[in-house]
């Protein structure tokens, strides 16, 4: 500037000033401390970060089930446990830690399987199945008021899964709460209409209450959704024995005992812990509920993957046998029975799973050729007798039958099919004394068994014995027979002596 001996250049000729000390001090200081604060503010976020980071993979450690003892398991068990544990080294992974914690579920480690649902309820707490597969799991050892929010909370999740309300209801029942679990079974009955199982709950709850004509009502409606839910068809029992109906309460019993043992009611979520159990007795146990209602289909993967973990386990075997011959899979069940009998020849049964499957096939050289090889190491095996005497008789060898169904008949006296092959095979020979004595022992073991009583009543026909006949049939008419054969023999006797017994 003019008026200072501040040495200056021609701006005109590009000469640019030139800066005094302390203007450099300061552009200096301005930018050492922008640095300063970029180089703090870099720390503190790369510091919150890690400290992000360490609070995530804390969570996800505490989240991961400590491993126990895996050694006695099998190999791919152990191995899909490690892969699962690999991937949740890196936080983040869902679908590592439900697999890892169903894992423990579905072969019986149930608080490394809760340390994991717990942990998947904070880190995935959207997903209904995580309270849902935690309260069944709380539900099954009794626990119930803890498994009751989780229940709940499964329901506001998935409002339309409707095995989340059954479950509930079925708690609050066991909780003595039945206005609630009333409400809970209505409301289940809502997204499931029909549903036996809604219409058993309301019934219990009825009973329960003194509400007997409701419960009948409600069973009934059961039934007609199910004629072969058992469960329903017993209690409908029990319900027309309290309201004095013998005769209908008699029928029910008769009809739940043909319908098979209690099924659990349908669950897709809990039945998918099944994909990874690897516990054989767990899976045999599973495969043989689903055989029982004739779900061949679900069972067959379970015993094939038993099979894999077990290839010598005789009684996988003889299942999966059985699933082959559900699907009327012969080749491939005859392949199964005849490999157990090999890994286990002195068991009788075996040998008569292979005789079934010939016989299917209407085999009869081979149906022959295993029942003497069985009878060869089971002699006094009752079934194994009965079968070749049912062979002999197919190829007109009735006196060789004879001592076979004696044989069979005198080691399993309560099975009456021996008794009654027996006796046509005496009436064929004309060997009536024989015959009579065996009908009439029969009778006296099975006095009820429709096929021993029409036996005696055509025999009383036959020998024109019209008031023996006639008690016998009265005797018919008390079991409650409506039977073609009863039908048939009342006929006879008309046509005989020409008038109908009062």
């Amino acid at each position: 500037p003019l008026g200072t001996d501040e040495p200056r250049e021609s701006l005109a000729s590009g000469g640019v000033r030139k800066r005094c000390p302390e203007e450099v001090k300061q552009a200096r200081f301005f930018i050492y401390g922008l640095a300063g604060v970029i180089l703090v503010a870099g720390l503190s976020w790369g510091v919150a970060a890690w400290r992000q980071s360490a609070e995530a993979r804390a969570r996800w450690t505490a989240a991961t089930p400590v491993r126990p003892n895996l050694s006695p398991w099998p190999e791919p068990f152990r191995n899909r446990v490690i892969a699962a544990e690999k991937r949740l080294e890196s936080p983040g992974d869902i679908a590592a830690l439900g697999e890892l914690s169903r894992l423990y579920h579905a072969n019986g480690f149930l608080a490394e399987a809760e340390h994991g649902y717990r942990g998947l309820l904070k880190l995935d707490p959207k997903e209904p199945r995580w309270p849902h597969l935690l309260a069944s799991l709380l539900a099954d050892y009794g626990r119930l008021d803890e498994a009751m929010p989780l229940l709940n909370g499964t329901i506001t999740l998935a409002p339309q899964y409707a095995p989340a309300r059954l479950r509930l209801a079925d708690a609050l029942v066991k909780l003595n709460r039945p206005d609630d679990a009333a409400t809970a079974y209505r409301n289940f009955l809502s997204v499931s209409p029909r549903n036996p199982y809604g219409l058993l709950g309301l019934a219990r709850v009825d009973l329960e209450t003194k509400h007997l004509n409701e419960a009948r009502e409600k069973l009934r409606q059961a039934v007609e959704a199910d004629a072969k839910f058992p469960a329903s068809l017993s209690l409908l029992a029990t319900v027309e024995g309290l309201l004095g109906n013998a005769e209908a309460a008699d029928a029910a019993r008769r009809q739940a005992s043909l319908a098979g043992r209690f099924r659990e009611a349908p669950d897709a979520w809990i039945e998918d812990l099944m994909n990874y159990c690897y516990d054989v007795y767990r899976l045999q146990v599973v495969a043989s509920g689903l055989a029982e209602s004739h779900n061949w289909q679900a069972a067959r993967p379970l015993l094939e993957r038993a099979l894999t973990l077990a290839p010598e386990n005789v009684a996988t075997r003889r299942q999966l046998g059985k699933v082959f011959v559900g699907l009327s899979d012969y080749p491939h069940a005859r392949e199964q029975f005849e490999k157990a009998v090999a890994l286990d020849p002195h068991n009788a049964a075996l040998y008569l799973d292979l005789v079934n499957v010939y016989r299917a096939t209407d085999d009869l050289p081979a149906t022959t050729r295993v029942l003497e090889a069985g009878l060869a190491l089971s002699p006094d095996d009752a079934g194994l007798h009965y079968y070749y005497a049912l062979a002999l008789l197919v190829r007109g060898q009735l006196a060789e039958a004879v001592p076979h169904l004696e044989t069979a008949r005198r080691q399993s006296p309560d099975k009456p099919l021996a008794a009654r092959d027996l006796i046509v095979t005496y009436f064929r020979l004309h060997r009536e004394t024989e015959a009579l004595a065996v009908l009439n022992d029969a009778l006296v073991q099975n006095p009820d068994y429709p096929t021993f009583v029409i036996m005696a009543i055509h025999y009383r026909i036959s020998k024109h014995d019209d008031k023996g006949a006639a008690k016998l049939l009265l005797h018919a008419r008390s079991l409650g027979w409506t039977s073609e054969e009863i039908v048939n023999v009342v006929e006879e006797f008309r046509l005989t002596f020409g008038y109908l017994p009062e």
